[in-house]
């Protein structure tokens, strides 16, 4: 039996099938021999919660205790000897990837045990092989001496900080030991940044444009606004591929002269902040694939576009699409999406004037882009004047030139389907898997398509739609027909929420009609 576990590649497929559970890996480790070293590996690899790797301090040690009630917290209560040291360390090497949160209090359990760690540890580090660090914070302290000394290793490939002081942060790092650079050198990602996406990211920083200027094999970044230096040495790397930037009305950014040819790119991000405008975004998209005053091709690699940003006049959205046509290949963009904080008069006093035949222009603007996979346009403010939605008739004829379709969400941007219209949509669109458009339907709706016994797709991959039945609270007639035409179009329909584009998405299959419909399509698709 040990023989036959010897073997690396049937260990290798033991620890595979148990994809990760903790609780058989640990009873692994524990009654068989030959697996313990690969169980415990698998066991420690990954950790998601820094308290799960304090379980093998002794108790004595680290003793748990409840200082208020329903408040947890640990602290060390005497030395530990060498060989307590020894024990905890041959676990801490195992671990790859970790998480470790920090709370703004001195009662959290583990600010208080990284404090004492941080200052009085006796290795070099205690993540020697780490591969992956993730550090969620409100409050740094002492915690920085703890990831500063015992956690950055030259092993170290990713590195993420969420904080809302990141400047703080690095200026903490950097001061416990050689330049953040060169302690990782052969780090890929670097995020850092506050961790709620709406707080603005702090002005670009001396320290991470050095670090990022010493890292040569860097593939990811997302650190808020960059300097011209650290752009230029990203856009010669021909290994980088993902970039998340921040801009602001209040970012420096070089002018319509500068060019980076950021030529291997596969993913841009651009967050922006206080109104910043599309045209601003636009200048910057340009500037970063725009390789030199000479003609040349569109930027071939990029798959994934993501643009958060400000309409501020009726050619916004327009500069954009010109700024896609001219440097992004058609067929390489799979995924596309375009969030607009709209303005209206409750906010700035004017309106932004934008109109449904901008909008139409914009989805004209993409139909040449045949390879598209995911398209999300979504304005987060309900926008002013009645001239906004688009016909449906335009988005069907749009949605002919993407065949690859997968993920449709369009918010305040058409006007609700029909029911024949969305048969004709997923007729168009066989391989969605995502519909994010409001549905409205009506009793006479839902007896035409009967009546007229109008042919159906079938769609196994939908089992969420936004509907609204406008005579919900009386139209018990049609929980039969309506479930047998959900039933042959989407078998997989689980799920309805209202269809009025809410920001967090309301559930209206809690309505006894919704109720009724949902268990009839159940019970139809198990029969």
């Amino acid at each position: 039996m040990n023989r036959c576990l010897g073997t690396a590649e049937l260990l290798d497929i033991i620890i595979e099938k148990l994809d990760g559970d903790r609780t058989s890996l640990s009873c692994l480790a524990r009654v068989c021999t030959s697996l313990k070293e690969p169980a415990l590996n698998a066991l420690y690899y990954k950790m998601d919660c820094f308290e799960d790797l304090l379980e093998v301090i002794p108790e004595d040690v680290l003793p748990f205790q409840q200082e208020q009630p329903g408040f947890n917290s640990w602290n060390f209560h005497r030395r530990m000897a060498r060989d307590e040291w020894h024990m905890f360390i041959s676990y801490t090497t195992r671990v790859r990837d970790i998480k470790i949160e920090f709370v703004d209090s001195h009662m959290d359990s583990v600010w208080n045990v990284c404090t004492v760690l941080g200052w009085h540890c006796s290795v070099a580090t205690l993540f020697p092989n780490l591969l992956k660090l993730t550090v969620l914070a409100n409050h740094m302290g002492s915690a920085g001496q703890f990831v500063g000394r015992l956690c950055l290793g030259k092993k170290l490939q990713s590195l993420v900080i969420k904080d809302c002081n990141t400047e703080l942060w690095l200026k903490g790092l950097q001061s416990s030991g050689a330049p953040l650079f060169s302690r990782c050198p052969l780090l890929e990602a670097f995020e850092c940044g506050p961790d709620d996406q709406n707080l603005e990211y702090p002005n670009a920083s001396s320290i991470v444009t050095d670090s990022i200027c010493g890292w040569p094999n860097l593939r990811t970044l997302n650190c808020g606004p960059l300097e011209p230096r650290s752009i230029s040495h990203v856009a010669a790397m021909p290994s980088f591929n993902r970039l998340r930037l921040a801009l602001s009305e209040e970012t420096h950014w070089p002018d319509e002269g500068y060019c980076f040819g950021l030529r291997a790119l596969e993913a841009l991000i651009v967050d922006s902040h206080d109104y910043c405008s599309f045209e601003k975004v636009s200048k910057a998209l340009a500037s970063l694939f725009r390789l030199g005053v000479h003609a040349h091709p569109p930027q071939a690699s990029l798959r994934h576009l993501e643009v958060q940003s400000t309409s501020m006049s009726t050619s916004s959205l327009s500069t954009l699409a010109v700024v896609m046509a001219s440097y992004v290949f058609h067929h390489t963009l799979q995924k596309v999406i375009i969030r607009d904080g709209c303005l209206f008069p409750g906010r700035t006093g004017r309106a932004t004037g934008i109109s449904g035949r901008d909008i139409s222009a914009w989805l004209q603007t993409l139909r040449p882009f045949q390879r598209l996979t995911h398209i999300d346009l979504r304005y987060t403010h309900s926008p002013y004047g009645e001239d906004f939605p688009i016909p449906v008739g335009v988005l069907l004829d749009c949605a002919r030139s993407w065949p690859h379709l997968r993920s449709l969400v369009l918010w305040f941007i058409t006007t609700s389907l029909t029911l024949v219209d969305t048969i004709n949509l997923l007729q168009v669109l066989p391989k969605l898997e995502t519909l994010g458009i409001g549905i409205r339907m009506t009793t006479d709706a839902i007896m035409l398509v009967v009546r007229e016994k109008l042919p159906l797709p079938s769609n196994a991959q939908i089992d969420t739609l936004a509907i609204e039945h406008a005579d919900a609270t009386d139209a018990t007639q049609d929980v039969e027909p309506l479930s047998t035409l959900l039933v042959q179009l989407v078998p997989r329909l689980s799920k309805v929420l209202k269809e009025d584009h809410s920001t967090y998405a309301v559930r209206a299959d809690r309505s006894p009609f919704w109720v009724a419909v949902l268990a009839k399509v159940h019970n139809q698709r198990a029969a």
